[in-house]
C-alpha cells in the first residue's frame, strides 16, 4: 500500500499479483520561475572578457542595484540597473557580479583578461 497523496483526500494502492500499475494525478498548480531558473535566464558576455560586459536577462526583472566585488570580497562598483558595465580599467582576475532584485541576490561570475 503506497499514499500518493498525503493532502486532505488519499489514495491507495495495493498490488495483487504479477500486473503492474501506473498512477498519474494531475491537479491544477501555480506555474511561477524558480529562483534557479531566474538565475540562470541571466548571463553576463563575454567571459572571459577584456573591456564591456553585457548583462542579457534582466529586462523583466525589478533590479534594485548591481555590484561588483573582486576576489578579495572588495565592492569595487555599484551601479543603478544597467546591461552594461565597463571593465576595461580592471586588473586581471576573478570578480564577482552581484544582481538585486527586490530580496533577491543573484551572483555571477565574471573573468578580466
Amino acid at each position: 500500500t503506497v499514499d500518493f497523496d498525503p493532502g486532505a483526500s488519499s489514495y491507495y494502492i495495493s498490488g495483487a499479483g504479477a500486473s503492474d500499475v501506473f498512477v498519474h494525478k494531475m491537479g491544477q498548480t501555480a506555474v511561477e520561475i524558480t529562483e534557479n531558473e531566474k538565475s540562470n535566464l541571466i548571463n553576463l558576455f563575454p567571459n572571459p572578457t577584456t573591456g564591456k560586459v553585457f548583462i542579457k536577462g534582466l529586462k523583466n526583472l525589478p533590479v534594485i542595484s548591481i555590484e561588483i566585488y573582486n576576489s578579495l570580497g572588495e565592492k569595487v562598483v555599484q551601479q543603478v540597473k544597467s546591461n552594461e558595465i565597463d571593465l576595461s580599467n580592471f586588473p586581471k582576475g576573478f570578480y564577482f557580479v552581484t544582481i538585486n532584485i527586490e530580496s533577491r541576490i543573484i551572483t555571477k561570475k565574471i573573468i578580466v583578461q
